[in-house]
C-alpha cells in the first residue's frame, strides 16, 4: 500500500514538473519571438539610414551604384522553427 501511494505521489510530481516544463518553453517561445520582431525591426532601421546617409558610389566605368550591402558579420539571423 505504501508503494502505490509512493508511486502515485511520484507521478503527480512528474505531471507537476511536465507542466512547468511545458510553460517555461511557452515563455521562451514568446520572448524568441519578441527578440526576432525587434531585431528584423532594428535591422530595417539601419538600413534605412545606411541608405539615407551612405552618398551614391561610381563604379570603375562611372556608373552610380548602389551601397553594398551591410556586411556578412552584420547579419545575424534567428531561425526560430529550428529546434
Amino acid at each position: 500500500m505504501a508503494l502505490r501511494s509512493h508511486l502515485l505521489s511520484v507521478d503527480k510530481l512528474i505531471d507537476l514538473h511536465n507542466a512547468r516544463l511545458k510553460d517555461a518553453e511557452a515563455e521562451f517561445e514568446r520572448d524568441m519571438q519578441i527578440l526576432a520582431d525587434e531585431f528584423g525591426e532594428e535591422r530595417r532601421e539601419m538600413e534605412a539610414t545606411r541608405a539615407r546617409n551612405v552618398p551614391p558610389q561610381k563604379d570603375s566605368s562611372g556608373r552610380f551604384v548602389h551601397a553594398p550591402p551591410l556586411p556578412v558579420s552584420a547579419r545575424v539571423w534567428i531561425d526560430i522553427g529550428a529546434a
